[in-house]
């Protein structure tokens, strides 16, 4: 039991209020489906939402769900949704249909 209480407590953390209306606005949606309080840091998953909630949270907020299980935090979703570069620079990112067409003739040998 002391094992499972400490893996508790490090997966902890502590809560941030949200500092613009974006966030105040996910949290607001985290909030009402959680039915807790939620910081701009906390994991929707982490907190116990479930696939039907992230599908409530998504239809409150107008996103796809998807974007919910890619950005789970808050801040995350909320720099998403204000177009931040962190999560809009296209050369960070890998087009995996292309990868697949590029390298479907490949063979492997045992």
């Amino acid at each position: 039991m002391e094992m499972i209480k400490n893996q508790l407590v490090k997966n902890e953390v502590k809560y941030v209020a949200p500092t613009n209306p974006n966030e105040e606005r996910i949290v607001g949606a985290f909030e009402q489906i959680l039915t807790k309080r939620v910081g701009i840091y906390d994991d929707f998953f982490d907190l116990g939402g479930d696939s039907l909630g992230a599908f409530e949270v998504a239809a409150m907020l107008g996103i796809n769900a998807q974007e919910l299980y890619e950005y789970p935090t808050p801040e995350s979703l909320g720099k998403f949704l204000a177009g931040s570069d962190e999560y809009n620079d296209d050369e960070k990112k890998v087009d995996v249909n292309s990868l697949i067409l590029k390298n479907a003739d490949v063979t492997y040998k045992n």
